[in-house]
């Protein structure tokens, strides 16, 4: 499969979840493919792109130092932080970074915690409670807020700082009787005694959330609220222009990318996946087929089969293996996934 077709995919449907979900698996296949054909498992390379996932390891987090910034001048006071923003512009990558970085950026006196509020450990009260002391290594369980907020007075007295990192707080608006008014206010008092310090991220703000049926409203006023946005043009720009192994992409060609993408953080990983999977080509060659097919008319790949690619292709991609891929086969290939899982997205 060539670039320009992910390229066009993307183009026509880069904000469908699951055409982003066909992508990544799509890269996947070929990264496998590569390593198989040079006797390595596909754990022996790795694709510096991601898409589909939260980013969780801090070395492949790029960018967004405004809102670092932010969060980590709150979080040295034990000030909380509220992050919104649209799906897939990197809230829960943010939530991993900061808290993953806390020991190194803040100090050894914090205790992070990240909770999924989508996992079913955490869709009741005592569940929620149990994994967060279990993530500040409390020994001592607590199935109650009154014996939740005892285990925070112990750490307080070590001088220990528990950092709570809640993702997915649209959780709850579905659960208001485990997520009552009550635990709202618990949670606001401890964090007005700097018992802890909060960190969530969610599509809606904290008072469009109130009106959605959750029982908020108890921390409006201690939450600093940060929108998380698209890439600035500088941040999106640095990341294509990136020098990674393998060669790098033209001005001309960067310009491209983010105009396509429109610098958002998902889209430009949707176009430069291929350049880590594996591909046939080169960033440079890869990003070539940006300006050398614009205008001219593709010639339809054959229906009767694959064929061998031409031996320009057969170059070295990122990380230095050589990969053979049918045109025609990897295009129907992903054509055909892509029209399955619209099927049943869109029912």
């Amino acid at each position: 499969m060539k670039y320009r077709e992910i390229l066009r995919v993307a183009d026509r449907d880069v904000g469908d979840t699951a055409g982003l979900e066909t992508c990544a698996t799509v890269g996947q296949h070929a990264l496998t493919s590569a390593a198989t054909r040079q006797g390595k498992s596909a754990g022996d390379w790795r694709n510096p792109f991601i898409v589909g996932v939260p980013i969780t390891d801090p070395a492949d987090f790029f960018g967004r130092e405004r809102e670092i910034s932010f969060c980590l001048a709150r979080l040295r006071g034990m000030q909380s932080v509220s992050i919104t923003g649209e799906r897939r512009i990197g809230k829960s990558s943010l939530l991993h970074y900061l808290t993953a970085t806390a020991l190194d950026r803040l100090g050894p006196d914090y205790r992070p915690a990240y909770v999924d509020l989508l996992s079913a450990v955490a869709h009741t009260l005592p569940g929620l409670l149990g994994e967060i002391l279990h993530q500040l290594r409390v020994t001592r369980p607590a199935a109650t807020l009154v014996e939740f907020e005892q285990r925070l007075n112990e750490l307080h007295d070590q001088a220990l700082r528990p950092l709570v990192a809640l993702d997915e707080l649209e959780m709850f608006v579905r659960l208001p009787n485990e997520f009552s008014h009550d635990f709202c206010e618990a949670l606001r008092a401890l964090a007005s005694n700097h018992r802890l310090a909060l960190l969530t991220a969610s599509r809606a703000t904290l008072r469009e959330m109130h009106d959605q049926g959750a029982l908020v409203s108890p921390l409006y006023n201690i939450m600093g609220a940060r929108k998380l946005g698209l890439f600035s043009e500088d941040e999106a720009r640095d990341f294509v222009a990136a020098r990674r192994p393998g060669g790098r992409f033209t001005p001309a060609q960067v310009a491209e990318i983010l105009q396509r993408s429109a610098c958002h953080p998902q889209h430009l990983q949707v176009f430069l996946l291929p350049c880590g999977a594996g591909q046939p080509r080169t960033p440079e060659r890869l990003a070539r087929g940006l300006e050398g097919s614009r205008g001219r008319k593709r010639r339809p790949c054959s229906r009767q089969g694959s064929r061998d690619p031409p031996a320009h292709e057969r170059l070295p991609p990122l990380g230095g293996v050589a990969v053979s891929i049918s045109c025609s086969s990897g295009h129907r290939a992903l054509a055909g996934r892509w029209r399955e899982t619209k099927r049943v997205t869109r029912g």
